[in-house]
């Protein structure tokens, strides 16, 4: 079986191999980094963010700097005792998403205080959060038989609203680029259904289709962000584009 292998953004490339970290430029030799022991098991796992850090997880999280032709990966960040970890992604602003196992959790890690930060039922672990540009942070949540978004401050993460999404399974959440809004998609099963909330928590529009184009009762696939452009890519393989101002009003549709 091959090891777990990822390139970065610059065409720098890692593997984890037989309990090294091994990073190679394409114009430079391969460098070798020790991994704590906990890390030689084939269950680790690792993510670039650019072409400067390193994310390797398994039970323990460890990030690596990485500068090109120093003699290896210098380390930056160790967090232990987190427990089980499904899922490790790059936060904003130095920070870390580290997701236990079972979704009981969300610990936010800061590199630079070595503190975190806990969200707790959140709603997936590989997605249901998002960052506005300013640094806030939408968060789904799933703490019983409803589904919760809440937005926290930059930073602190302390929750500056939270609202019960009428949804019946939602499936994401994501920020467009200027942080005017802030859209919510639900499950296929009901339907071609899209929710845009104001940036302080208020549900503005949604949207379930165009009654004068057929062919929409799939189901919401992804959501793209054009600006104030939403597009609404569905599993009917189509893909509508719409209004933010009023959500309603079809712009294309191919």
């Amino acid at each position: 079986m091959a090891p777990p292998f990822s390139a970065s953004t610059d065409g720098t490339y890692a593997c984890l191999q037989d309990g090294f970290l091994r990073v190679r430029d394409l114009n430079t030799t391969l460098l070798d980094r020790k991994l704590p022991s906990d890390f030689a098991s084939a269950s680790a796992s690792f993510r670039w963010l650019g072409s400067e850090q390193v994310l390797v997880y398994d039970t323990d999280v460890v990030l690596y700097e990485y500068v090109p032709h120093s003699q290896a990966p210098g380390t930056s960040a160790l967090i232990e005792g987190i427990g089980k970890i499904s899922n490790v992604d790059f936060g904003n602003s130095g920070h870390i998403l580290v997701f236990s196992e079972g979704q009981i959790k969300l610990t936010i890690w800061s590199v630079k205080t070595a503190r975190g930060i806990e969200l707790r039922d959140p709603k997936f672990s590989t997605k249901g959060y998002s960052y506005r540009a300013s640094g806030h942070f939408a968060f789904l949540s799933h703490p019983g038989q409803q589904d919760i978004l809440t937005i926290h401050e930059p930073e602190s993460y302390e929750v500056i609203a939270s609202v019960v999404v009428p949804t019946t399974d939602a499936q994401g959440v994501k920020w467009n680029s200027d942080g005017c809004w802030l859209a919510v998609w639900d499950s296929p099963s009901s339907g071609c259904r899209v929710l845009i909330y104001t940036a302080d928590g208020n549900l503005y529009r949604s949207y379930s289709g165009s009654q004068d184009i057929p062919g929409l009762g799939l189901g919401v696939r992804s959501i793209e962000w054009c600006g104030s452009e939403l597009a609404v890519g569905d599993h009917d393989r189509r893909i509508t584009i719409l209004k933010s101002n009023t959500v309603s009003d079809v712009l294309l549709q191919y």
